[in-house]
C-alpha cells in the first residue's frame, strides 16, 4: 500500500508521523472488525481453529475474540524505510485465507480514508471560505486606512518636504554661528570702549574708534593746534589773543572729537541691538524647522508601521486564498492519495522456523551486544564537543572560543575584554577579527542578536563582552537588554533597573532629541572609553512576547540606529522562548552561542535553523566554556588547530615570559 504525495518530501519527522498515523489505523479495532464482518461464517472459523483447534470443543464463553486474535497473532504492519510504502502481512496456515484477509484489510482501509478525507476537504473548503472572505475585508480595510493616511499627511511630498528641511536646518545652523561670531566681535568692541572710560589717548588706540576717518580727522586737527599752542607759548603769554583764540579752539575740537567718538560708540550699540534681535529670529525659525522634521519623520514611522500591517495581512490572504484553491481542486480531482502497490503475494513455504533467519538474528545478537551497545551508549551522549561537531551537526562558521574562566562570578566574567589573562583577551579579539574577515567593513548602523538555545550558555556574557570589545575599537556601542525574563546585563555592572527598555515602551513618552538625557529609556554610560552604553530592561515579565511586538518598538530601534553605530541585543535561549526570532527582525544578524558539553547537538541545530527562520540570519556560533582545549580543536573540521590552541599551547608561554620580563 502507497500512499503518493509529493516526491520532494524534505521533512523527514513529518513523514515518519505520517507513515506511523498510517500503520496505528491499520491495527485498529474498528477496522479489524469491519474485516472480521466482511468475512463470511466458515472463513470466520477457520481464522480461529488454526490457533485455537475445533471451536465445538472450546465452551462458547471461552471462545477467543476472533477481532483481537487478528490484531495480536495475524497482523504485521511493516514500513519500507525511505518511502512511503507500507506492507500488510497477515500469518495464517491456510494461506489462500491469509491472502483473502490481507487484500481485504487494504482495500477497507483504503475506503475508509477515502470518506474521511471527503469529508475533511469539505470541512477545509467551507471555513477557508469563510477565512478568505474575512481576511479580504481586513485587508480592504486596512488599504484603505492607509491610502486614507497618506493622503491626510500628504506622504507623496513627505520626502521632499524632508530635504527641504534638512537644507532649511542647514542654512539656519549656519546664519545662527555667523550672528553669534559677529554678534561676540560687537560685544567685544563695546567691553573695550566701556573699559577705555574718558581716556582720550586710549580711545585713539582703538582702532575701530580711531581708525574711523571723521576721528582720525578731528583727533589730528586737535594735535595740530596742540602743537601750535606749544609754539606760541614760547612767545606769548597765556592772556595773549593768540593764546586765548588757540584754548578755545582745542576746546572745541575736543568737544568735536568726544561727539564723533560717542557716535562711531553709538554705532556699536545700535549693531548689537540689531544682531541680538536677528539671532533670537533666527533660533525661533531653527527650532521651528526642528519641530517640523520631527513631525515629517514621526509621520514616515507611522506610515511604516501601517504599511507592514498591510503587508503582513496580504501576505496572510494569499497564503489562505493559495490554500483554498489547492484544497477545492484536490477535492475535486481526487479523494485520496493511498492506492494499492501490490496485492498479496502467497507464500511458497513455510514462515517458520527459517534456519536462516535464526542464524541471522544469532549474527545480529552478537553485533549488537559487542558492537551496536557500545556505540549506542556514545550516540546518546551527543553533546556537543568540538570545533568539528559544530561545522558537521550545526552548519554554522566558528567565529571564535572562549576558555573556561576559573572565576565564577558573573560580574567578573562580564568585564573579560578587560582581563589581565592574555588568553581571555585574545579570545575577544578572535572573535572581532572573525566578525570583520565575515562582514568586511561594519556598514553602521549594526545590529547583532546575541543568544543560544538553553540557559547557561553564557550568551549574556559573551554581549557583554563582545560589546565591550566593540567599543574599544572605536564603535559607539549600545547593549540592549532583551531578555525581559531573567535580564542581567544590569548587575553585571551594578546598576539599577527599575528603568529601561520595559518601562519605556509601556509608557506614552515620545522619543526624545537627546536619547542620553531621556530619562525615562535610562541609557548608562560604562567604562571610560564613552563609546560603550547599556539600555536595561527596565524591570522582568513573563509575558514578554507582548511587549516586544509592541509598535514602539519599530519607532525605538530606528531611532538608536541613527545615535549608535553597534546595537547588540541580548535575548532569551531561542530554544525555550520565541523572544529571541522577534528581537531578530529588527536586527541585521545574529551571533550564537554554544556551550562546550552542556547542549545537544540536535538542539543546537534546531535553534539556529529556528533563528534563521528570522530576518537575523545566524553568522556563526561562538564556543563558550571550553575546558578542553585540545579536544575541542580536535577532528577534521577546518577550524581544528585554531588560533586559541595555538596560541594556548605555543606561543601563549612566550607572551607570558615577555610579560614576566616586562615586569621585572
Amino acid at each position: 500500500m502507497q500512499e503518493v504525495v509529493e516526491n520532494s518530501v524534505q521533512n523527514s519527522s513529518l513523514l515518519e508521523t505520517a507513515m506511523n498515523t498510517h500503520i496505528e489505523r491499520l491495527k485498529s479495532r474498528s477496522l479489524a472488525g469491519r474485516v472480521v464482518e466482511s468475512l463470511t461464517e466458515p472463513q470466520q472459523i477457520k481464522l480461529t481453529e488454526a490457533f485455537t483447534g475445533p471451536l465445538e470443543e472450546i465452551p462458547l464463553e471461552e471462545q477467543p475474540e476472533l477481532t483481537g486474535l487478528i490484531i495480536e497473532e495475524m497482523l504485521t504492519i511493516s514500513w519500507l524505510p525511505d518511502s512511503q510504502v507500507l506492507r500488510v502481512r497477515v500469518k495464517h496456515a491456510e494461506r489462500h485465507l491469509a491472502k483473502l484477509v490481507a487484500d481485504r484489510y487494504v482495500q477497507l482501509y483504503i475506503n475508509s480514508q477515502s470518506d474521511l478525507r471527503g469529508q475533511s476537504n469539505e470541512l477545509a473548503v467551507e471555513f477557508l471560505d469563510a477565512q478568505t472572505v474575512e481576511l479580504k475585508q481586513r485587508l480592504e480595510q486596512g488599504e484603505a486606512a492607509l491610502q486614507a493616511y497618506r493622503t491626510d499627511n500628504d506622504l507623496v511630498t513627505v520626502e521632499q518636504s524632508q530635504q527641504i528641511v534638512t537644507e532649511r536646518l542647514s542654512d539656519l545652523s549656519k546664519a545662527v554661528t555667523e550672528a553669534r561670531v559677529e554678534l561676540v566681535g560687537v560685544e567685544s568692541y563695546r567691553k573695550q570702549i566701556i573699559a577705555a572710560g574718558q581716556e582720550l589717548d586710549l580711545i585713539m588706540n582703538l582702532p575701530f574708534i580711531g581708525g574711523k576717518l571723521n576721528v582720525a580727522q578731528i583727533y589730528n586737527q586737535l594735535q595740530g593746534l596742540k602743537t601750535e599752542r606749544q609754539v606760541l607759548a614760547g612767545t606769548y603769554f597765556e592772556r595773549h589773543p593768540l593764546m586765548v583764540e588757540n584754548s578755545a579752539g582745542q576746546q572745541a575740537v575736543t568737544e568735536a572729537l568726544w561727539m564723533a567718538i560717542g557716535q562711531g560708540s553709538q554705532e556699536y550699540s545700535v549693531e548689537q541691538a540689531r544682531l541680538t534681535e536677528q539671532l533670537a529670529s533666527l533660533d525661533a525659525e531653527l527650532d521651528a524647522a526642528k519641530q517640523e522634521s520631527r513631525r515629517l519623520e514621526s509621520l514616515a514611522i507611522e506610515y511604516r508601521v501601517l504599511s507592514r500591517k498591510v503587508e503582513a495581512q496580504r501576505d496572510i490572504f494569499d497564503q489562505i486564498t493559495s490554500r483554498f484553491n489547492e484544497t477545492s481542486v484536490s477535492q475535486q480531482i481526487n479523494s485520496t492519495t493511498i492506492r494499492i502497490l501490490d496485492l498479496a503475494a502467497l507464500p511458497r513455504k513455510a514462515v517458520w522456523p527459517d534456519v536462516k533467519k535464526i542464524g541471522l538474528a544469532s549474527v545480529l545478537l552478537f553485533g549488537f551486544v559487542f558492537v551496536g551497545l557500545p556505540f549506542g551508549i556514545e550516540l546518546l551522549d551527543n553533546r556537543l564537543r568540538s570545533f568539528d561537531d559544530i561545522e558537521r551537526y550545526v552548519g554554522k562558521a566558528i567565529l571564535g572560543d572562549i576558555p573556561q574562566n576559573k572565576n565564577d562570578q558573573a560580574e567578573a566574567m562580564a568585564r573579560l575584554s578587560a582581563s589581565d589573562d592574555v588568553t581571555e583577551r585574545e579570545s575577544l579579539a578572535a572573535i572581532y577579527g572573525a566578525l570583520r574577515l565575515s562582514l568586511g567593513t561594519f556598514s553602521k548602523p549594526l545590529s547583532l542578536v546575541v543568544t543560544s538555545s538553553v540557559p547557561s550558555e553564557g550568551k549574556s556574557i559573551v554581549a557583554a563582552n563582545l560589546a565591550a570589545t566593540l567599543a574599544g575599537q572605536g564603535y559607539k556601542t549600545l547593549v540592549v537588554d532583551c531578555d525581559l525574563r531573567r535580564p542581567s546585563q544590569h548587575r553585571y555592572h551594578s546598576l539599577d533597573n527599575r528603568l529601561g527598555l520595559m518601562e519605556w515602551l509601556r509608557s506614552d513618552s515620545p522619543i526624545a532629541v537627546d536619547l542620553m538625557a531621556d530619562s525615562q529609556l535610562g541609557i548608562h554610560t560604562l567604562g571610560e572609553s564613552g563609546k560603550h552604553f547599556l539600555l536595561s530592561s527596565g524591570g522582568s515579565t513573563t509575558h514578554a512576547g507582548s511587549i516586544l511586538e509592541n509598535p514602539r518598538m519599530d519607532q525605538l530601534v530606528s531611532r538608536l540606529k541613527q545615535e549608535f553605530d553597534i546595537l547588540i541585543f541580548d535575548t532569551p535561549p531561542v530554544g525555550v522562548f520565541h523572544d529571541a526570532a522577534l528581537v531578530g527582525d529588527y536586527a541585521d544578524h545574529c551571533v550564537f552561542v554554544a556551550r562546550q558539553n552542556v547542549t545537544t547537538r540536535q538542539k543546537t541545530r534546531h535553534s539556529v535553523n529556528l533563528m534563521d527562520r528570522s530576518r537575523a540570519k545566524v553568522l556563526g556560533v561562538i564556543f563558550n566554556g571550553v575546558t578542553n582545549l585540545r579536544a575541542a580543536a580536535g577532528g577534521s573540521g577546518s577550524y581544528a588547530g585554531s588560533y586559541s590552541e595555538r596560541y594556548q599551547y605555543g606561543y601563549g608561554k612566550d607572551v607570558g615570559n615577555y610579560q614576566k620580563g616586562y615586569a621585572k
